[in-house]
């Protein structure tokens, strides 16, 4: 797992350095070359992060903070938090040292220590209404401190006089690289897991501090020799990787591949993000105040859009047969979240990337469905929104805001979908079959919405209700467990994304008839249907269809008469008519069963999908639609 993520570092040009860190500043300090104050502006988004001096874990402390990018509120000695004022002092040693190799470090050094420059400063801030908690960089003279050529060589000197800052132990062999090196004592932190349980100062991939790491008497990472420079690397890549990675449930799914794999061909970005190939970019100009933010979300959303692009092209060829010609390219798959400051690898995965191309490809294709209204055909959902439908049914607050309803999703996916989003998530990228939990929880999900679909107060009228765009996620995971059922028994998955006149199954079958019964109501009764056939049998229809059926029958009977009364419905009597005499004999001298299983109520299910987005399809034909 290390070797891996330093051979990305490596393969992909990821800057790392011992005792640096790649970062910028959200706001920069402006400072004349005379040492006045000139002014706070922000540092823009497009600007680029670069190496810069860090102390790891010390800036948690009490005496120390990081050298040259730092919180406002300790640069300006505004921070109400105890012995804030030492690590302002150790920020000022830092920038008067490393005046011997730059001298507008001085000059900023002899800035900040100035009464009338702090209090200008502190003025702006309060002006602006910054924060005091944003990140400031320096900036002398129109140049950027972090970015001077001399940085480098003046920190590698320093740090060795600090004697907190030498994370050195005894030489040994690095388990990344295999060269003698000495061992590093403590790793340094990485930030991004803030959503799935992590530290706001990081958290550690790779610690040790309790006595069952000392019974040999080594202490801390001589118990599993690291070189400083090697684990840079690794967080570096972890850094990468983390800021990138999609949120599924409680953990950040941090993936990667192989150096052959071309990063815009990442084929699980439309896993995670579904096909969005919009050309939709949201301005955030106004909200934002800057037209550099404006400029970065869309560049930001145009690479988005560019790289699902290439990743659908590519799983197109997989599914057309052209296999991607990338000899052993691997993938690799590692859940992370934070507990406790440390990071936590729920799992980790690793395999041929031609064959996750191929299971995700076959994924895209079990999920494929009809639309509602029978044009066209579904796209892949994103899996956090695919999870979101086997949550048990639970109304939903219009007035949240969207954000918090996000969150609010996502910890209750963490909580009710705990194990199982581990098995959808191998499913999707291994080609296995789903938990028949998946069946049940999507079942339960259809039902409750089947029940308050109807009943909705429209102008002293009732109106039904159903929202067919949000169920039909239902309907994808059922087909996607269907088929993989079919799949694991040995047969040719049969169950297709249209209607099957001549599907084998007798619930097929039913689920048809059950939308056609609805479809007869709804056309005779029109705005009076109320509280209709979907709300009152589909629940008790799905599970004990022979109970109900009959009762349908003869409800449909009694609809038909009253279409066939009305001079503008008799061609849609007759076409009712002929579809259930066709399902009526698909299903022959076959006996209904008294109950279905799971696996019996997805066919239901989808048979009733089916034949509704094929009677709507039809409807807007003939309307001209």
């Amino acid at each position: 797992m290390l070797n891996e993520l330093y051979r990305y570092a490596v393969d992909h040009g990821v800057p790392y350095r011992a005792g640096f860190v790649a970062k910028k500043p959200d706001w920069y300090l402006w400072i004349t070359g005379d040492g006045k104050f000139q002014d706070i502006l922000p540092a823009g988004e497009n600007i680029e992060e670069v190496l810069t001096p860090d102390v790891g874990s010390l800036a948690n402390g009490t005496e120390y903070c990081n050298p040259l990018i730092e919180k406002a509120s300790i640069l300006l000695g505004i921070s109400l938090k105890q012995n804030a004022e030492k690590k302002r002092e150790f920020f000022l040693r830092c920038l008067e040292d490393g005046s011997r190799y730059e001298p507008l470090f001085g000059i900023a050094a002899r800035a900040l220590e100035n009464e009338a420059f702090r209090t200008a400063a502190i003025r702006r801030l309060e002006e602006e209404k910054i924060k005091r908690d944003i990140f400031l960089g320096l900036c002398v003279d129109g140049q950027a401190l972090e970015k001077r050529k001399n940085v480098s060589a003046w920190w590698e000197e320093y740090r060795k006089t600090v004697p907190q800052l030498k994370n050195q132990g005894e030489r040994s062999i690095c388990l990344i690289t295999g060269r003698t090196a000495p061992a590093m004592l403590t790793a340094g932190k990485v930030k991004g897991l803030m959503r799935v349980g992590g530290h706001a100062a990081g958290d550690s991939f790779l610690c040790f501090d309790k006595d069952a790491f000392q019974s040999f008497g080594w202490k801390q990472g001589d118990n599993a020799s690291v070189s400083e420079e090697a684990m840079a690397a690794v967080n570096a890549a972890l850094k990468r990787l983390i800021e990138k990675a999609p949120i599924l449930g409680g953990a950040k799914i941090v993936h990667w591949y192989s150096g052959e794999v071309p990063e815009e061909e990442d084929v699980l970005l439309p896993v995670f993000e579904g096909y969005d190939l919009s050309d939709a970019i949201t301005d955030g100009g106004e909200e934002s105040g800057t037209t550099a933010v404006a400029d970065g979300e869309r560049e930001k959303r145009r690479r988005e859009k560019e790289a699902m692009q290439k990743a659908k092209a590519l799983l197109d060829a997989v599914r057309n047969g052209e296999r991607p010609e990338l000899g052993g390219a691997r993938y690799y798959i590692m859940p992370l979240s934070g507990a406790g400051g440390r990071m936590m690898v729920r799992s980790f995965e690793e395999g041929s990337f031609s064959e996750l191309c191929h299971n995700v490809a076959l994924w895209f294709d079990d999920m494929r469905l009809a639309m509602p209204n029978g044009r066209g055909e579904t796209g892949p959902e994103k899996l956090s929104v695919l999870m979101t439908r086997l949550l048990k049914p639970k109304k939903e607050d219009g007035k949240e805001k969207k954000g918090k309803r996000w969150q609010k999703e996502n910890d209750r996916i963490n909580t009710e979908l705990c194990g199982l989003d581990t098995c959808i998530l191998n499913a999707a990228v291994n080609g296995a079959p789903l938990p028949d939990e998946v069946a049940v929880r999507a079942l339960r999900w259809l039902r409750s919405a089947m029940l308050s679909s109807g009943g909705e107060e429209t102008s002293g009228e009732k109106t039904r209700k159903t929202d067919m765009k949000t169920e039909t996620i239902v309907y994808q995971w059922l087909k996607i467990w269907l088929r993989r059922r079919q799949r694991m028994k040995g047969a040719e998955p049969i169950m297709g994304e249209r209607i099957d006149p001549n599907y084998p199954g007798v619930p097929y079958q039913c689920g048809r008839m059950m939308a056609v019964y609805a479809k007869i109501q709804e056309t005779a009764l029109e705005k009076d249907v109320g509280a209709g056939v979907v709300e009152r049998y589909y629940a008790a229809a799905s599970r004990t269809p022979a109970l109900v059926l009959g009762r349908l029958s003869q409800l449909g009977t009694y609809h038909l008469a009253k279409i066939a009364g009305a001079d503008d419905k008799k061609g849609l009597g007759i076409y009712y008519k002929r579809i259930l005499e066709q399902i009526a004999s698909a299903i022959g001298e076959r006996p209904v069963p008294k109950m279905f299983s799971v696996e019996q109520q997805t066919e239901f299910a989808l048979g009733y999908y089916h034949q509704l987005s094929d009677m709507y399809k039809k409807e807007e034909i003939k309307n001209g639609d």
